[in-house]
């Protein structure tokens, strides 16, 4: 039995399996994480305390449009939560801020041709964002308790660009990497920009 001319004809298959899924008509689904971190300071010589917690998720969903060509919608999530914990000072108290972010946008994205496993693209993508702040202090006077709240809602703007990859771990999904830069826009006078890395998985179906 020729076992040689066999294992380069399965390869074939499942390269030529991988090429497909970016052919035009096919369907993306995908979820990703970024953004994510934790800390935490366990009570100093001073008496603080400090914890902060951040993530994100990326669900999204798209059309190929033409081979190799992606046009698709995506919903950022975020969230994030800060404690501080002050005990050994004149006036202990506890200061804690949470965000909650909702977005929606499109973005576009184009593979290089190719017929392996892995497949690399870039992407372009912006975003319409609301973040709902609500920050809480509490301090605890010889006199008794004092709490503080501060709530609002904010909108912003997103935009950027980045590089990925996908390795087909089957003919119908995919792990994804990508990592790119983003700015965001709150208001006329204020702008930031960072790095985003994200990481997740990826579905993609055939078309009817």
């Amino acid at each position: 039995m020729n076992i040689l001319p066999i294992g380069i004809l399965v390869g074939m298959l499942a390269a030529s399996s991988a090429a497909a899924q970016t052919e035009k008509g096919h369907t993306y689904l995908r979820l990703s994480a970024g953004n994510l971190s934790y800390s935490n300071q366990d009570q100093n010589q001073f008496g603080n305390e400090y914890r902060q917690i951040f993530g994100s998720l990326y669900p999204a969903v798209g059309r190929f449009v033409a081979d190799n060509f992606l046009v698709g919608a995506e919903i950022p999530l975020r969230y994030g939560h800060t404690r501080y914990e002050e005990a050994f000072i004149q006036i202990p108290g506890v200061r804690s801020a949470s965000q909650v972010d909702v977005g929606l946008g499109p973005f576009v994205r184009y593979y290089l041709p190719g017929t392996s496993n892995h497949r690399f693209f870039g992407q372009l993508n912006g975003s319409l964002g609301w973040q709902r702040q609500r920050q809480i202090s509490t301090d605890d006077y010889p006199t008794g308790t004092r709490t503080i709240k501060f709530e609002r809602t904010i909108d912003y703007q997103t935009y950027g660009a980045a590089l990925g990859y996908n390795y087909f771990i089957t003919p119908g999904a995919a792990l994804e990497v990508a990592a790119g830069y983003v700015r965001s826009t709150l208001g006329p006078d204020r702008t930031n920009g960072s790095l985003d890395i994200r990481a997740g998985i990826a579905v993609v179906l055939p078309a009817d």
